[in-house]
């Protein structure tokens, strides 16, 4: 029984990361300056997650409960601000990538603010992580790869504040933080996009439906079911293969063509976020 629930979670965590990988084209389609801009977008895709689970949240404890996850929301809105303008600039490949680097400033951040030691290893991490970036750039960053730096540093920040608030109740937690992400990018849209040029068009209204529902809602709980039958290297390892999917997705779909040395880089990176996590995971069990 332990085995079968083992290989289910971890089909859920690949179906996880494909549809998180295929989440950057589709958002690449929706998303256009003067028609679907960005803060509408998140705005719309935050709430529907939000509105999704609703139900199963345990009220009373809403006002106690309100802390830790607005300031996770907050985070999720600056995040999801640079990705979803970046994704204007660049590919979905370079998004992808660079986004996914987050995993490697999180022992950095920790270590500048002397929470957590950082070991040899994970610097070889990080330095292998970057000549990757190079690679799969090889003609520098445009300003779209320097607003997704923004992302991968706003994620690696949420991943910190996160883990270290209370999330025992867990719907009541994602709800929240949801509804806030929603709310401030409501608040930021009317502030700074022409809304009423909006056109929901057919690539808008899937975007929102993937990403609300795939990409944030059910990702989400399979991520938490699955995380308590693998172990957090296990875990690492299989959401890695997110930007692999990415990069798979655009080049099929034909958003770009990637040479060899960009494939190479992403290889390298994906084996120095994996290597991160592991180096990191057994620090913490000596």
């Amino acid at each position: 029984m332990l085995k079968n629930k083992k290989i289910l979670a971890q089909i859920g965590l690949v179906i996880t990361a494909l549809i998180w990988g295929a989440t950057f084209i589709v958002v690449k389609d929706a998303i256009h300056l003067e028609t679907f801009p960005p803060f509408i977008f998140a705005a719309l895709r935050f709430f529907l997650a939000a509105i999704c689970v609703i139900f199963l949240c345990d009220f009373r404890y809403f006002k106690q409960d309100f802390l830790g996850p607005s300031i996770c929301g907050l985070i999720l809105f600056i995040g999801y601000g640079f990705q979803n303008y970046g994704l204007e600039a660049t590919s979905p490949t370079n998004s992808a990538f660079i986004t996914s680097i987050s995993v490697l400033m999180v022992p950095i951040i920790l270590f500048i603010f002397k929470i957590e030691t950082i070991s040899i290893r994970i610097w070889i991490s990080v330095f292998l992580a970057f000549i990757g970036i190079q690679m799969i750039s090889p003609n520098g960053f445009n300003f779209g790869d320097k607003l997704t730096f923004g992302c991968a540093l706003s994620f690696a920040i949420h991943i910190i504040i996160q883990d270290r608030y209370n999330k025992d109740r867990i719907i009541n937690f994602f709800v929240i933080q949801s509804l806030v992400a929603s709310i401030l990018s409501l608040l930021g849209s009317l502030i700074v996009e022409d809304i009423s040029k909006i056109v929901f068009s057919r690539e808008a209204i899937s975007a929102i439906l993937i990403t609300g529902i795939f990409g944030t809602t059910f990702a989400l709980l399979v991520m938490i079911w699955a995380q308590k039958i693998l172990s957090a290297s296990e875990t690492a390892i299989i959401i890695a293969m997110e930007p692999v999917f990415a990069a798979l997705f655009s080049v099929y779909f034909g958003y770009e063509i990637l040479g060899l040395l960009s494939y190479l880089g992403a290889a390298i990176v994906v084996l120095s976020i994996i290597f991160c996590e592991l180096s990191r995971n057994t620090e913490l069990a000596n």
